[in-house]
C-alpha cells in the first residue's frame, strides 16, 4: 500500500501469484501466460483519501482465443 499525501490517495497494489496456473477467460482451458499488464481501479474513498486498487493483470495466450486479459473479481459488474 502506497500513501500519497501529495496527490490525496491511497493506491494498493495487489499482486498475482505467478505459480497459479492461468487459465482462457472464454473457454477455461489451461494455458500460458502472455505476458502482465498493470490496471488501476478507482474504489471507495478511504477517508479524505481516493482508494486506487492497482494490479499487474496476466495475459494469457490461448490457441483458440487469442491473447486475452484475465478478469478479476472486484471489476465485475
Amino acid at each position: 500500500m502506497k500513501l500519497q499525501l501529495g496527490q490525496g490517495q491511497i493506491v494498493i497494489e495487489v499482486e498475482h501469484d505467478p505459480d497459479v496456473p492461468t487459465t482462457c477467460p472464454e473457454c477455461g482451458q489451461a494455458v500460458p501466460r502472455h505476458d502482465t499488464r498493470t490496471r488501476r481501479w478507482r474504489h471507495l474513498d478511504t477517508c479524505q483519501y481516493r482508494t486506487i486498487i492497482e494490479a499487474g493483470v496476466p495475459r494469457t495466450s490461448c490457441p483458440k482465443h487469442g491473447t486475452l486479459t484475465m478478469r478479476v473479481s472486484w471489476a465485475d459488474g
